[in-house]
Formats: structure tokens, C-alpha cells, sequence
């Protein structure tokens, strides 16, 4: 690898410490140690004097002596076994001495892995020593914060600054205070990529003790220069991409200041000075990790955010999940860019991110081009937009990576990103399963103390006790996701619509048991069960809505499996019903058959139609969206397939709004729709 190194380093036209030829030919963890733009980054972020004397120790391959050539007056970089490659990557610089051994010299500076040349400082001399840290929670090596401390004052010198290198302490992409971990501790554990290890580590106050990489800054006396700023309280950098489009951000106080690393040229892409108000709240990501239900409402408030500023880099991950939505990290213009392209883009990348999180709100089987397609849905995108998208974010990250806007170099990594994103776009999503939430815990609690008696003629039940059950659990957690999505407290009135024996209405008097229950379906004998079992107030319902009481006031509505039976007409009639019968900020959850259920039909699923009438439901899905037939000699009631698209334009009325939308989220099979009423202080206020 050493000899490799040395060669690229003396084939090289540009030893810049920016040069992307270097940085580009570094393929392996060895190379990119030496060649990357971030090698030097950790005294990048420090303030050197001008004219300054520095002594390097153990120069490597000079990544380092060269930054320190451009910046300061004089280099005496000491290196036996690979002086040949530093003196080829400083040739040009008059100011850099490329050394076998350590001068008798004095420096106003000396950066070392140790403190063995601490003696060589002049007075108000400060000794930059960055080393690996070996309680470092990622890659552990060398000693600790603590023996490096007791080194240094055995050495006669004062430790002036303690900092931390995230990821490490050689290729650097922020160097972090305590008082970061202090002031603003989410903002620190974003800069490691969140890593989960260190974050406990920083919330339980040993986030310095445990990062991977330390960089002290200590003197004999008061240091002549002082080489961080007191206001600073971290400074990271994006140096991953080519040397044009680097920057720097400092964090001062509670602001952000990002400024590029080079002169932006004119062009139709930029890098731009931005400054942000740090704000100690999650991405929207971060909340669609936890929280799949809320996709509508956060996509459409970002969406709406984008059009009042289509910034190219205005996609979720650069929006904190504030009210209003908050815009970060708006490093990048793009001339040109439409409010479209803005949300296309942010839509492609964000399926992207949630399908390497392994999405809970993504159903088995869906792919990554699937879940940005389902996203665009959610905000009326036309299907075809994802591959428009894909072809703009090619040519956007070739550009971002060759640091050109045209010619043959940019076209052949464009190719290159083209087919990345092909590839991508059709894998298969791994699902996540995410740890025991507070929801998991209440139902499992709630399953512990309902009624277990499963009545006789309750046609739900086929012989497995634990699939019963399974699946009424599976209603309640959607349904308490619901109420939490809506901000809802616990119901005090429940309609279970489509109730049959009580198999899920059984749950709600567990789990809100003040709550008043109605229990309401065509087959009485199950509304009877329910009245004398579960203490709920009948509702005999019928296959023409128009037929069924209007109940008003309700809290909650569970509607499963229901509008899975009908056609256009029914669902029109239901829905309205359910309008009617919500209370102002109510919530509706009810499940649908997609596309998982239109897999079954077409690969030899029985669901009780004639051959024609299976057949012709799947051919109306295909082509409008949505397919009906009725069941054999029961006109009104039968099958119905539908699509999340067809769902998602046809299901709103003006007061029901989509909270959420799980596909396959109940018995493996049904969508789950989460609808909320708003109050109509709320429509009116447009919010």
C-alpha cells in the first residue's frame, strides 16, 4: 500500500491538499488515509498563525505537511520512512523542509502523536498532539483521554483545549468541544452518524471520553496564539465530494456558519455561505422512522415549505419536524430548479433513506422505487416522476463528484450513477423489526386482561386461538397509533363498524374501559353478542348506509374489513357516514385491500367470485385502480382491490384527512388507512 501511495503522490499533477486527483485515487481505507480531501481536517479547523513555525513528527506521506505548506510560514516535516512522497508532495512549496531527524530548532507550533518533542517549543509554543482514543466506542486504540492528560503534565505543559475528532483523528469530519455536548448534544451525536453507542455515552456526560479520536492543544505557559476561538463550540466539514464544492461550518454559540473552502466559480451549481439557527429537534426522517403514520402530514408540510422555496436542497433530511417545518443544511444552489424538481428529488431521497432504515411503513416485498412512487402519491405526484427524479440526481451527484458541470469526464460518471440508481431502485426492502415500543408494550398489556371467550358462532375464528388474537392486537396498536397521530387522547365514545362476535371490540373495553362502545354489523346475532358481552350500545347496520342510524360524537372509529366489500358507491356512502359520525378531531381507521391482496387474487388466491368476476376484478385494478364484484348471489357485498394511489385521491373529503397509510399493516394482507375529521376552526385556519 506504502509503495502504491507514494507512486500515485509522484504521477500526480496536483499535491494540493484539496486535489481531487489524489482524493479520487485512493481506493482502499489505506490510500484514502493518506490521499483524502479530510486527512488534514483536524488541524484544518484550528486557526494557525501565518507565520508560524511548525514541526511536524512523523509526516507520512505529507497529506498533512501540505496543508500546513499552504498555510503557514515555515514546515519542518521529520520523516524516515517515506520522505521521498512528502518531498514530492511539497515540492512546490519553498516554506516545507522535509527532515530524517529533529532539528535543535524551537517552533511555534509541533504536532505530534506524542509528547516526546514537547521541548522543542518555543515559549508560548503549543504542541498539537492528535491521537487515537482507547475508550473510543467505535475504533478504540491507543490510550486514554486521561493518560494523555497525565503525560502532558508530566512534560512541564498545560492542557489548553481537549477536543474531539468524529470519526477519528485522522481522516477528521468534525472536531466537537465539550461544551457542544453540553449546549447542544443532538447536534454532536448527528455529526458521528449517529452513532447509537456514542449518543448513550453523551447523554450519560462521557461523550468526550469515549469519541474515537482526541486532539489536545497544550503550551509550557499562556499560549502566544490561541488556536481555537472560546465562542467556537464545534467546526465540521463536507470534504467527501470534489475540492469544489468543499466546506466548513463553524458552530458559535447557537448558529451554524457554513462558508465553502474555495472561491465559488460561476455556474449553474454552487456551494453558498449559509447560517442556521441550531434547534434541538429531529428530521423529518428521523420521525417517519418512528412514527410511518404521520407521512402524509409531515410530506404535505414540507411540501408546502418547498414552494415557498425551491432550494435544491430543501429535501426532508435538511427539515426539522418543528411547527412550521424548519429548512438546515441548505449548502447547495442549483439555477434553474422548480418547486417539482425540488419535491421529486426530496421524494427519491428520502424512499431511499427510509428503505435503509427498513421502514416499518413499508410492506414486505416493496421496493425502493415502489415506496417513492407510494411517497409521490401522498402529495398527488404522478408515478413518473421517479425515474425524472433518478436521471436529475445522476447527473447531480456526477457533478458533485467530478466538480465540472460538462465534458466526457462528467458524462462517463453520470453513466456510472445512472445505473447505481437502476440497481437501487429495484432492490427489495429489508423491513427492520423495531424494538418494543410503549404502543407494543399497552397492547400487549391490554391482551393480558380482555375477555378471552371466543363465541360459537363467531366466523372469525378458523381453530387458532393465537392468529384470533394476534389480529385483534394488530387493530388496537393501529388504532392507538391513530388516536397518537391525531394528537387524541383516550376515546369516549368507540365505534367498532364491522364489529362481528367482538374479536377487536374486545380490546377497546380493555383498553379504554370508561370508553362508551358501539358495536354495529350486518350480522345481529354478533351486534347481540356484543351488547350482552361487552356492554356496547347496539347499531344494526345494513348494506345500504343510507339504511343505518347516524351516530355523531364518536372518538374513534375501527372499521376492518369492511370497505374491502364494496363498490364505489358504498365506500362514497361510508365514508360520508363516518364524517358525520366523527367528532370534531376524531380519528377513522380502516382497512383496504391492495396490493398485496391483488398478488393473491392474481396467483391463484379463492376469495369467493366467480371466474369471471375474479378475473374482472383484477383487470379493473390494473387498469383504473380500483375492481368490484359481487359475491355470488349477494348484491352490494363482494371484493374489492384498490390501489394506494386510487385510495389515497378518493378517500378525502374535504374534513377527512390521511394521517396514515400502512400497506399489508393488518393480518399481513389488508392496508390500514388512518383518517382524521378536523375541527373546522381548523380548516378554516389553513393549517
Amino acid at each position: 500500500m506504502s509503495d502504491l501511495v507514494a507512486e500515485i503522490i509522484r504521477n500526480a499533477a496536483d499535491h494540493s491538499a484539496l486535489s481531487d486527483e489524489l482524493h479520487f485515487a485512493a481506493l482502499s481505507p489505506g490510500e484514502r488515509d493518506q490521499l483524502d480531501h479530510g486527512r488534514a481536517n483536524a488541524l484544518r479547523a484550528l486557526r494557525l498563525p501565518p507565520d508560524a513555525h511548525v514541526l511536524e513528527v512523523g509526516a507520512g506521506h505529507g497529506a498533512v505537511t501540505r496543508y500546513l505548506g499552504e498555510q503557514v510560514a515555515r514546515v519542518d516535516a521529520v520523516e524516515a520512512d517515506h520522505a521521498e512522497a512528502v518531498r514530492a508532495r511539497t515540492a512546490d512549496l519553498p516554506g516545507v523542509r522535509v527532515l530524517d531527524e529533529v532539528p535543535g530548532e524551537r517552533y511555534d507550533l509541533v504536532v505530534a502523536s506524542d509528547v516526546e518533542h514537547a521541548d522543542r517549543l518555543k515559549p508560548g509554543g503549543v504542541l498539537c498532539l492528535a491521537v487515537p482514543n482507547r475508550l473510543g466506542v467505535g475504533r478504540p486504540g491507543g490510550q486514554s483521554r486521561r493518560h494523555w492528560e497525565r503525560r502532558l503534565a508530566e512534560a512541564g505543559l498545560t492542557v489548553h483545549k481537549v477536543l474531539g475528532c468524529l470519526p477519528g483523528h485522522r481522516i477528521t469530519r468534525a472536531v466537537i468541544t465539550a461544551e457542544l455536548l453540553d449546549r447542544h448534544p443532538r447536534l454532536a451525536v448527528e455529526l458521528s452518524g449517529r452513532d447509537e453507542r456514542w449518543a448513550e455515552m453523551v447523554e450519560g456526560g462521557l461523550g468526550l471520553d469515549t469519541v474515537d479520536g482526541l486532539l489536545f492543544l497544550a503550551s509550557a505557559g499562556e499560549p502566544a496564539a490561541r488556536l481555537w476561538p472560546d465562542d467556537v463550540l464545534a467546526t465540521y466539514f463536507n470534504t467527501d465530494r470534489a475540492a469544489r464544492w468543499c466546506t466548513r461550518a463553524d458552530v458559535v454559540g447557537d448558529e451554524i456558519r457554513r462558508t465553502p473552502l474555495l472561491p465559488q466559480q460561476p455556474g449553474p451549481v454552487a456551494v453558498r455561505e449559509w447560517t442556521d439557527v441550531v434547534v434541538d429537534a429531529p428530521t423529518l426522517p428521523e420521525v417517519l422512522n418512528e412514527q410511518p403514520w404521520r407521512a402524509a402530514e409531515l410530506l404535505t408540510a414540507w411540501a408546502d415549505l418547498v414552494r415557498t422555496n425551491p432550494s435544491w436542497d430543501l429535501i426532508p433530511s435538511n427539515v426539522l419536524a418543528v411547527d412550521p417545518p424548519q429548512a438546515i443544511d441548505l449548502e447547495w444552489e442549483r439555477a434553474g430548479t422548480t418547486a417539482d424538481e425540488v419535491i421529486d428529488r426530496g421524494l427519491l431521497l428520502l424512499a431511499d433513506e427510509l428503505a435503509r432504515a427498513g421502514w416499518a411503513g413499508a410492506a414486505p416485498g416493496t421496493t425502493v422505487r415502489d415506496l417513492a412512487a407510494w411517497l409521490g402519491v401522498l402529495l398527488d405526484r404522478p408515478t413518473a416522476f421517479v425515474d425524472a427524479a433518478a436521471e436529475r440526481e445522476a447527473e447531480f451527484q456526477a457533478i458533485r463528484r467530478c466538480g465540472v458541470t460538462s465534458g466526457p469526464g462528467l458524462d462517463h460518471e453520470r453513466d456510472a450513477m445512472r445505473l447505481a440508481w437502476r440497481r437501487r431502485l429495484a432492490e427489495e426492502i429489508t423491513r427492520h423489526t423495531p424494538a418494543t415500543t410503549e404502543l407494543d408494550a399497552q397492547v400487549a398489556r391490554t391482551l393480558t386482561r380482555m375477555d378471552r371467550i371466543i363465541a360459537s358462532g363467531d366466523s372469525m375464528f378458523r381453530g387458532n386461538t393465537e392468529h384470533y388474537f394476534a389480529v385483534a392486537g394488530q387493530a388496537l396498536r393501529a388504532c392507538l397509533h391513530g388516536l397518537q397521530a391525531a394528537g387524541r387522547p383516550a376515546p369516549r365514545r368507540v365505534l367498532d363498524f364491522g364489529c362481528g362476535y367482538g374479536r377487536v371490540l374486545r380490546t377497546f373495553r380493555a383498553a379504554f374501559p370508561d370508553a362508551e362502545l358501539v358495536a354495529s354489523d350486518i350480522e345481529l346475532d354478533g351486534v347481540e353478542h356484543c351488547v350482552r358481552f361487552f356492554g356496547a350500545t347496539g347499531l344494526p347496520a345494513s348494506v345500504r348506509i343510507e339504511e343505518i342510524p347516524q351516530v355523531s360524537d364518536i372518538d374513534l372509529i375501527w372499521s376492518g374489513s369492511v370497505l374491502t366489500h364494496l363498490d364505489i358507491a358504498a365506500w362514497d356512502a361510508l365514508l360520508g357516514y363516518f364524517e358525520r359520525a366523527l367528532a370534531p378531531g376524531g380519528v377513522a381507521v380502516v382497512t383496504t385491500h391492495g396490493r398485496r391482496v391483488a398478488w393473491r387474487m392474481a396467483n391463484g388466491g379463492e376469495y369467493g367470485l366467480t371466474a369471471a368476476d375474479h378475473a374482472r376484478v383484477l383487470a379493473d385494478y390494473r387498469d383504473h385502480g380500483f375492481g368490484y364484484a359481487d359475491y355470488p348471489g349477494q348484491p352490494g357485498y363482494g371484493i374489492s382491490l384498490s390501489t394506494p394511489e386510487w385510495v389515497t385521491g378518493h378517500v378525502l373529503t374535504p374534513r377527512l384527512r390521511l394521517a396514515g397509510y400502512v400497506e399489508a399493516g393488518w393480518d399481513g394482507h389488508q392496508d390500514v388507512l388512518i383518517l382524521v375529521k378536523d375541527a373546522e376552526e381548523t380548516l378554516k385556519a389553513g393549517r
